[in-house]
């Protein structure tokens, strides 16, 4: 995983994937564990097939940052689409 796992944003797709361990920079862990412990596994796997119909990865990205927005506010800021 790497510097993907190391992006609290990113926790909701992997998890969605599967993953159960995850390498990170050690300074990443306290964020990414609140993202962890914030998220339902079945969430996640639905959140990536949404990401997954998407037609462009900028739209991905967008979806995925609004989500990470509404579950942790004042964690994530919201983009507009």
């Amino acid at each position: 995983c790497g510097e993907m796992a190391g992006e609290p944003r990113y926790v909701p797709v992997l998890l969605g994937l599967g993953l159960d361990e995850l390498s990170m920079n050690p300074y990443a862990i306290p964020r990414v564990k609140k993202a962890v412990r914030g998220l339902d596994h079945g969430y996640c796997k639905e959140l990536l097939d949404e990401i997954m119909k998407k037609d462009t990865p900028a739209e991905a990205e967008v979806l995925l940052k609004n989500e990470m927005a509404r579950l942790f506010p004042g964690d994530f800021p919201k983009i507009r689409e």
